[in-house]
């Protein structure tokens, strides 16, 4: 088997980049950092859209699809839009990335806001979504869970979310 210790030892320079890339690794890694985030999953059987680039267009029988994100415009007609799976998804400025449930738990969006909607206040739930290896994300008396989605329970472990 081909390690990058043994590649370092043959003389060639075996960077951090370079070895997830020849050893079959399927996420990038950065020294100090983990997995970087690989996007906006938008299919069973890892299909990432761009984040702040594109969004996916997901229906729960017809497939799903990574489209160019255009401020003011919905390009996701008849289709549920995911803007985000995690706060990595929002960008560096703080933001959460909230999920929109309805009450029988069926997905109606994922967006990234300042904070996710008031329970008491909005006609659907909004949880905040979390990255499972990044528990620290959620606020204090919660922790990153799997959520179980009505429309997508054959797909657990998709969404996670910050509960109680």
């Amino acid at each position: 088997m081909l390690s990058c210790a043994r590649l370092t030892g043959l003389g060639i320079l075996a960077t951090v980049f370079a070895c997830a890339s020849i050893l079959g690794v399927d996420h990038d890694y950065r020294l100090g950092e983990g997995i970087a985030d690989p996007g906006v999953r938008c299919a069973d059987g890892g299909t990432y859209c761009t984040p702040s680039l594109e969004l996916c267009c997901l229906h729960a029988g017809q497939g799903s699809v990574c489209v160019t994100a255009t401020p003011g415009l919905e390009p996701c007609q008849g289709y549920t839009p995911i803007r985000c799976d995690d706060p990595a998804d929002c960008g560096d400025g703080g933001l959460a990335c909230c999920i929109s449930l309805n009450p029988q738990q069926y997905l109606l969006e994922t967006r990234c806001d300042l904070e996710c909607p008031d329970q008491d206040a909005a006609a659907s739930e909004w949880l905040a979504l979390c990255d499972p290896s990044a528990p620290a994300s959620c606020a204090s008396g919660t922790r990153c869970q799997p959520l179980v989605v009505g429309n997508f329970a054959n797909q657990p472990g998709w969404f996670h979310a910050c509960q109680p």
